[in-house]
């Protein structure tokens, strides 16, 4: 997982593939959960914070890039 600081600098491009990248792995996480074989189910949640700050960062760029100062 990147830092809010490396998640910055990031390309639009590589961010997109980190989001989708980790959807999957939430997806993943979740299925493991339901059938009980996740041991460590605290990553569900880390996974769903991590993804909200990669999209936090996204929609920042996408409305810097409509409203230019």
């Amino acid at each position: 997982m990147l830092s809010s600081q490396e998640i910055k600098q990031v390309e639009p491009k590589e961010l997109l593939r980190e989001v989708e990248k980790v959807k999957q792995e939430l997806d993943q996480l979740v299925l493991q959960n339901s059938v009980g074989q996740l041991k460590e189910t605290s990553k569900i949640r880390q996974n769903k914070h991590y993804l909200a700050r990669l999209l936090t960062e996204s929609n920042r760029r996408k409305n810097q890039n409509l409203n230019p100062k």
